[in-house]
């Protein structure tokens, strides 16, 4: 890794040899493991950096559908909570270590300047920048019956990265098929009580707001799924490894029997 990171290096600081600020921004940030080497990487620049926290129920469950819509993943949810292993003290110290100032914020639109993000960042970073009050989410968390279409493919082993374009349409068109996933009450409260990250929210920010799942759009929903199912499978028709598949060639048929998404 350190060596891939060297050799990326030269090309890295001839793009950003005549900037005064380099901004930075990626949610594969979470994902660092050795922030040392990104350190080494960004030696001789002053480093800040300022982070996004989500709720926690909201961000594994948001992680959860994209990562079904993004690869091949074909797990159910409570097995990829139960996996998920964040802690958020253990994520955040290493940050501190590495930058001049941390930022954190709540990601709570009641809390974000103008309510948007971008411009949030751009007031927190001090940057003499106007800021699009207009977001385009082109990688938005899939939902509802669409999200149990993707689940079905991954078991299938059909999962292509050209399928996110319609997906992404799909979502845009209609809201039960984006957005938070539906989850019975009991559920929510036994997965946030069982993780200190809200706790730590509360530490640093006070009350925050916990998204009720169950307002969420249901997943196999029996009383929309043949409809949704003939919706989605046009938007497919144009794969011929999906659409000529015995079960998704079933599902069009409406022959499928309407059930619940494993847990």
């Amino acid at each position: 890794m350190r060596q891939r990171l060297q050799a990326l290096r030269p090309a890295f600081l001839d793009e950003v040899r005549d900037a005064h600020t380099v901004i930075l921004s990626s949610e594969g940030f979470q994902n660092v493991e050795h922030l040392d080497l990104l350190a080494e990487f960004l030696d001789g620049f002053e480093i800040e950096t300022i982070c996004y926290l989500r709720e926690y129920l909201s961000y594994v469950a948001s992680a959860y559908a994209q990562e079904i819509k993004g690869s091949g993943m074909a797990t159910d949810f409570i097995f990829f909570e139960q996996n998920f292993g964040f802690y958020l003290p253990q994520f955040i110290a290493p940050w501190k270590h590495i930058a001049r100032r941390s930022e954190w914020r709540l990601y709570d639109r009641a809390r974000l300047v103008d309510g948007n993000v971008i411009a949030d960042f751009v007031t927190i970073a001090g940057l003499p920048l106007e800021p699009s009050r207009v977001e385009l989410d082109s990688n938005m968390s899939i939902s509802g019956n669409l999200l149990g279409f993707k689940f079905i493919l991954n078991m299938l082993g059909l999962h292509a990265n050209a399928l996110g374009a319609p997906m992404n349409a799909l979502a845009m068109e209609y809201p039960r098929f984006r957005g938070p996933f539906h989850m019975d009450l009991a559920t929510q409260k036994r997965l946030r009580v069982n993780n200190s990250c809200n706790r730590t929210l509360r530490d640093m920010f006070g009350d925050i707001s916990e998204f009720d799942f169950e307002a969420g759009n249901r997943v196999f929903d029996p009383t929309c799924l043949e409809q949704d199912m003939k919706t989605i499978l046009r938007e497919f028709a144009q794969f011929e490894a999906v659409a000529n598949h015995p079960l998704i060639a079933a599902l069009e048929r409406g022959q499928m029997v309407a059930g619940e998404m494993p847990r």
